[in-house]
């Protein structure tokens, strides 16, 4: 099983490396607690598939605009829009 930037990997444009590896662990130690393994594997990708795409998207995207600056939408809005998604409970 792997957890944390191991499993989504990310640029550091959104610095979210070690919250969502703190993420992975705390949704699967709460899945392990009521499920078995495989079960609890399965229910453990569902739960955060969209969150670490959202992160892994958008940091490379922030990326992007880091290095081509002219093809840059607002980083701030976008930023602050990921930053409140994040915020919501896992």
């Amino acid at each position: 099983m792997l957890i944390g930037d191991a499993a989504h990997s990310a640029t550091p444009h959104l610095g979210q490396g070690a919250a969502m590896a703190i993420e992975d662990a705390v949704v699967l130690a709460d899945e392990l607690a009521h499920h078995d393994v495989d079960a609890a594997l399965d229910v453990f990708m569902k739960r955060r598939f969209e969150r670490a795409k959202l992160v892994g998207t958008s940091s490379i995207l922030l990326g992007e605009w880091d290095i081509h600056p002219e093809t840059a939408g607002d980083p701030i809005a976008l930023t602050d829009e990921i930053r409140k998604k994040l915020a919501e409970p896992v």
